[in-house]
């Protein structure tokens, strides 16, 4: 199973049948883009989480532990901690 690594290059071939392991710091530097294409769900969606205006329902929630293979706790924190570093970049433009 791949990894997340810098170069990403493993995304193009990425698709609903692949699930990766991640941790925080690989789902950090992930682009909406990126997201999208691991997750199947909208990069518009991602950045609705991101910036507080959607909450991901249990559903999505179930099919991001899915393709990141990680725990509900993590899968949250991973979402909370982008949040938070997308509020500060905001505020430090």
């Amino acid at each position: 199973m791949p990894t997340v690594d810098k170069s990403f290059s493993y995304l193009s071939t990425v698709g609903k049948e692949h699930n990766i392991k991640m941790n925080i710091d690989d789902f950090l530097k992930l682009s909406y883009r990126q997201l999208e294409k691991i997750t199947d769900i909208d990069k518009s969606n991602w950045s609705k989480y991101f910036n507080g205006k959607l909450s991901p329902n249990w559903r999505t929630v179930v099919n991001i532990l899915e393709r990141i293979q990680t725990s509900p706790l993590e899968a949250m924190r991973f979402i909370e901690t982008r949040k938070e570093q997308n509020l500060h970049n905001s505020c430090v433009k």
